[in-house]
């Protein structure tokens, strides 16, 4: 809407300009004729909406195609140390610098088209909603954070525990003819209040859906609706009776099906009991993002704070930590897709996480030089964590964000990895890499200096290896069986 102030300061610009004959139109017609271009621009931009919308329920009723989906292999294939290995005075390291190291591959979608994709959708969308008003009159809790939501009677007309491919298309229409524009500037303003990242959001939309309806099926086709109306190309798949959403997704996923469309990978979110299914081929109009499942700021959940008490002994004395973490962000990672090893060694953790960081560490590093300090926190993350597998403490594969690996009693070699990784940078602003054997995670420090051990050239710069498995074992030490073998850099930005 255009106020008052705006409207006087246009209006003494505009005047000046126009020829003096028809200096006579008053203030107020001027105004009146402005206002009523506002309103048809309004219009206009509503009634590209429905147009969209009705080629969109059309295409749901014919448009359809046959697809075999596949899944990507498991990250780690061999199998992982059942046992951490005790650093051996026999297996003393030796000047080795490992040549001809390659990146890990990265994610498969290239970023210039996410930006352009999402700037122009983005547009739209808030061109769309901005004259709407929300009455928050719901209060509800969510990660710990109170939320006000808009009235959420009657706007999920689905009353079904199962969907038919031919229901979609009447259903869509029944949705789109509801007040549900109210609901979705709710979501997305807290999807910016929470600093919410593209999972963050999805998740966001699946608890809203659940406050409107107690069927999985109805949830699940609220979060298709408002995915697509937010400008996510989220679709819809079917096997047989099982349906599922169709995520398309920028990193490459693990343990999940997943079909290529039009270069994106869409990943199949429930299980659908079958590689084979059927898919409309062609999206919304105006839903063109994929999920962006990196975590690069960090989210706003709920300030709460569990604490763990841990000890270390170093150069023959007894340090004592009493490490905070949010428990609301442990609780957020529990369902996160298995990714790619850099979404993790890359992400940003809790303000009440680094904060307890600092406290804990600033002082007894400050004590000691470079290399004592890369030591000091190897042989924190050695020492201060039993170690297990996933298959062993789950029952399946999962990598921990940094800050989970505090919140569970156990962690294997990946889990060290990306913990120590995150505290060398974090606390004494070291560059990092990531390496990837054949069964095993560890990673290199970024130390000019001459010491006895394993280490590679990375862009002009010398890294040491530092194993936070290999237990004892300093910077430069790296596990006997992997000397002879060529790991792959994970890159840690």
């Amino acid at each position: 809407m255009i106020n008052s102030k705006s409207m006087n300061k246009a209006g003494i610009i505009i005047l000046l300009m126009l020829p003096i004959a028809l200096l006579s139109q008053t203030f107020e017609e001027f105004k009146a004729k402005q206002k009523k271009g506002v309103q048809q621009i309004q219009q206009d931009m509503n009634a590209w909406i429905s147009q969209r919308d009705k080629e969109f329920e059309n295409f749901l009723k014919t448009e359809w195609g046959d697809f075999n989906g596949v899944t990507h292999s498991e990250l780690m294939i061999e199998p992982k140390p059942v046992k951490p290995p005790e650093f051996n005075s026999s297996h003393a390291p030796e000047k080795r610098v490992i040549q001809f190291v390659k990146p890990m591959r990265k994610n498969n979608i290239p970023d210039p088209l996410l930006s352009k994709d999402i700037d122009t959708v983005n547009m739209i969308i808030n061109k769309d909603l901005s004259d709407i008003v929300i009455d928050e009159i719901e209060e509800v809790t969510f990660y710990g954070v109170q939320l006000m939501l808009p009235d959420l009677n009657g706007i999920c007309p689905c009353k079904i525990d199962e969907v038919k491919r031919s229901d979609l298309s009447n259903w869509w229409k029944e949705m789109a003819t509801t007040n549900y524009k109210p609901i979705l500037k709710s979501a997305l303003k807290y999807k910016d209040r929470l600093n919410l990242n593209d999972w963050g959001y999805l998740k966001l939309l699946r608890f809203i859906a659940a406050q409107c309806s107690t069927s999985r099926t109805c949830q699940e086709l609220f979060v298709w609706f408002y995915m697509n109306k937010s400008g996510y190309d989220v679709r819809v798949a079917f096997s047989g009776n099982n349906f599922s959403l169709l995520v398309p997704i920028k990193q490459d996923l693990y343990g999940l099906t997943y079909q290529e469309i039009n270069g994106s990978n869409y990943y199949v979110l429930n299980d659908l009991k079958s590689d084979n299914f059927k898919t409309y081929k062609k999206g919304h109009s105006r839903a063109r993002k994929i999920l962006d499942l990196d975590l690069l700021t960090p989210m706003q959940l709920g300030h709460d704070i569990k604490t763990r008490n841990q000890s270390l002994i170093f150069n023959l004395k007894t340090y004592l930590f009493s490490l905070d973490y949010n428990p609301n962000w442990v609780e957020f990672f529990k369902d996160y897709p298995q990714g790619e090893l850099d979404m993790y060694f890359n992400a940003i953790a809790s303000d009440e996480y680094k904060a307890s960081l600092k406290k804990n560490f600033s002082e007894k590093l400050l004590q000691l030089n470079k290399e004592d300090a890369i030591n000091f926190i190897l042989r924190y993350v050695q020492y201060g964590f039993e170690y297990k597998t996933d298959d062993e403490q789950f029952g399946y594969e999962k990598f921990f964000f940094p800050e989970e690996t505090l919140a569970y009693p156990f962690a294997d070699c990946e889990d060290r990895a990306i913990y120590f990784s995150y505290l060398i940078r974090y606390l004494l602003n070291i560059n990092v890499v990531g390496l990837q054997y054949p069964g095993h995670i560890s990673t290199a420090v970024q130390f000019n200096g001459s010491i006895n051990g394993s280490s590679l050239n990375f862009k002009g710069d010398q890294y040491y290896m530092a194993d936070p498995t290999y237990i004892g074992a300093s910077l430069g030490g790296e596990m006997y069986e992997y000397v002879n073998k060529k790991p792959q850099i994970i890159i840690v930005n």
